[in-house]
């Protein structure tokens, strides 16, 4: 999926894996879901990088670091909320470990490795 289509879509199996590692109940509202995959998604490849289009495709760090952070908007999501938020410390590893593996493929293919028109 293309870097653009990672920030504007969730497909169903997205939806689904995301709706599951919630632990929701049959009846949620699916826009709220999208919308958290949406924001962790953009906030992860904001911190990562854009310019490997291929990238994000078929990464389980990726999967799970955007499942962590969607997770926490969805659950911490009432204003009102006076409980404290933390990172989940597997998060900001995953982060690394995204940051680290991009930058050496950047290095080794430069930003047209994987795309279509590269």
């Amino acid at each position: 999926m293309s870097i653009d289509d990672l920030k504007t879509k969730v497909d169903d199996v997205a939806l689904r894996r995301a709706q599951d590692f919630f632990k929701l109940p049959p009846g949620v509202d699916e826009s709220i879901v999208k919308m958290d995959i949406l924001a962790a998604r953009r906030k992860i490849m904001g911190e990562v990088g854009e310019d490997l289009d291929s990238f994000y495709d078929d990464n389980p760090i990726f999967q799970a670091a955007v499942l962590l952070d969607a997770y926490t908007h969805y659950n911490n999501r009432d204003k009102d909320s006076t409980a404290m938020i933390f990172e989940h410390p597997a998060y900001k590893n995953d982060i690394n470990a995204l940051k680290d593996d991009y930058r050496v493929m950047l290095e080794l293919y430069g930003p047209d490795v994987g795309n279509d028109d590269g």
